[in-house]
């Protein structure tokens, strides 16, 4: 059997709520249903990669994400912030989680040091220049 791992699967945060920068993408209709299955990356999430038979699955935060924050103190706390949720969204499924961890461009030097997650059992990774910020394995 071919291993599927998707890439860049979209996840949002409530606190903080970064979900929110979605919702002009939406109609009023659809916007509910759209914004729980950014939030929820334990129960539906996984069924579905279990019906489209996706092994793992690597998560993204939304577009634009931290890159959409002009406010440098605002993307530093909230990179930091959002890789936390992710990396406990991956911690108690390893083996079928992972996420690129989120930078706030705006303040790039000082993201590189406080952008990775406090947890450090977990697989949340990403780049800063020439840092790499991992956590976990």
């Amino acid at each position: 059997m071919v291993r599927k791992i998707a890439l860049e699967e979209h996840f949002g945060t409530a606190d903080p709520d970064i979900v929110e920068q979605s919702r002009e993408h939406f109609t009023e209709q659809t916007w509910p249903p759209h914004r729980r299955r950014l939030l929820d990356v334990q129960d539906e999430r996984l069924r579905l990669m279990d019906e489209a038979g996706i092994e793992i699955v690597v998560l993204s935060l939304l577009a634009p994400g931290i890159q959409g924050l002009p406010d440098r103190a605002q993307a530093v706390d909230w990179a930091r912030r959002t890789n936390d949720v992710a990396a406990r969204h991956v911690e108690p499924r390893p083996d079928r989680l992972a996420a690129f961890a989120a930078l706030g461009v705006a303040g790039p030097r000082r993201s590189r040091r406080r952008a990775a997650p406090r947890g450090d059992r977990t697989r949340v990774q990403g780049r800063a220049g020439e840092r790499v910020l991992r956590s976990g394995r």
